[in-house]
């Protein structure tokens, strides 16, 4: 909450659109000054779910609007090209019902929905009354892990490759079908504040069985596992470097979004090959 002349407003992620002087901009609040004026402004911070740390800035309007352009700009563009590939996978699909499509065009809308939450596109633009609905975009994190590994049993024959590869690869989709119904179950009873724990563990889970096929396949060799294997490390090391050098003055995720373009394109390759 922020005090203004006496004049309050609400700011924040969780906060309605309708609440806060500034949809787009989670915790922008508009102040007027001329050059001899002083105004007053306090500050009430309370937290939910996070450790909050505060770096006040202060912007004028036309570097507020030219970074949320250049950040809005990054995301509409990855979204644009997710569904390039989405409607390409399910016309496939539809034409030719290989179930590989079917599972890479889910893989890629899941995707897609969890950038939505990411660039805040899903609270600021499509439900910006219902900021708390936009959790959903985090647990679309999950189903996205689910049809990548179902993408991956019908895009790579394990039964040749490796049956203790393929058993391990069915554990980790009951286990991540387990975690998913217990993030939804989180959210539907209210304490989002532990999806970020489930979270975790599913990411650690999901990430270890990924490395463990990319190992596998590369020290084997397998011909048609390269396009996942090159797609899967760009992805790989382009969180990493973002994990590194993180900044939140940046897009989010500029690298990963990078990585994830770059997975798409062999991926691609792959399975028109």
């Amino acid at each position: 909450t922020v005090v203004i002349d006496n004049k309050e407003y609400k700011t924040g992620y969780l906060a309605k659109g309708s609440e806060k002087p500034i949809v787009a901009g989670s915790y922008y609040v508009p102040v007027t000054l001329n050059s001899d004026q002083v105004q007053r402004i306090y500050f009430k911070i309370e937290r939910d779910f996070h450790n909050l740390n505060f770096d006040f800035k202060i912007d004028n309007e036309l570097d507020r609007i030219n970074s949320l352009w250049y950040k809005k700009l990054w995301a509409m563009s990855l979204q644009g090209i997710l569904f390039i590939m989405v409607m390409y996978g399910l016309l496939i699909y539809i034409r030719l019902k290989e179930k590989v499509y079917l599972f890479y065009s889910l893989y890629l809308i899941s995707t897609s929905v969890f950038y939505l939450f990411v660039d805040s596109i899903l609270r600021e633009y499509l439900i910006p009354e219902f900021p708390k609905l936009s959790y959903l975009g985090v647990i679309a994190l999950y189903p996205s892990a689910i049809f990548y590994f179902h993408f991956l049993k019908n895009f790579i024959d394990f039964e040749k490759v490796s049956n203790w590869l393929l058993f391990l690869i069915q554990k980790t989709l009951i286990i991540s079908y387990f975690l998913t119904a217990i993030a939804l179950t989180i959210f539907l009873i209210g304490l989002e504040q532990y999806l970020e724990q489930v979270s975790q563990l599913f990411i650690i889970l999901n990430a270890t069985i990924a490395l463990v096929t990319i190992s596998y396949l590369a020290y084997n060799k397998n011909e048609m596992g390269k396009y996942f294997i090159l797609g899967s490390t760009f992805l790989l090391i382009s969180a990493i470097v973002d994990a590194i050098f993180w900044d939140s003055d940046l897009v989010w995720g500029s690298f990963t979004r990078l990585g994830l373009v770059i997975e798409i394109c062999f991926f691609s390759l792959g399975i028109g090959e």
